[in-house]
């Protein structure tokens, strides 16, 4: 998770990312895994996947005010 947090510069969206990750990072992995039948790959995809969202982070706003995170 190191990596991704050293992409995010605000300390609130980095808090964000924590939550994210660690909520969702085992149902990432299952969901890939399932669908590509192989563990580097989904562990490949899932990296891809939290890159993304790392870079994307302070767009996520409404989704947390939604769910009330």
């Amino acid at each position: 998770m190191i990596i991704y947090l050293q992409m995010i510069d605000a300390p609130e969206d980095k808090h964000k990312f924590e939550i994210l990750y660690m909520k969702y990072r085992g149902l990432m992995f299952y969901i890939a895994n399932q669908i590509l039948t192989n563990k580097q790959d989904a562990e490949d995809a899932v990296h891809t996947a939290f890159v993304s969202i790392a870079e994307n982070i302070q767009k996520i706003d409404n989704l947390f005010n939604k769910i009330g995170l």
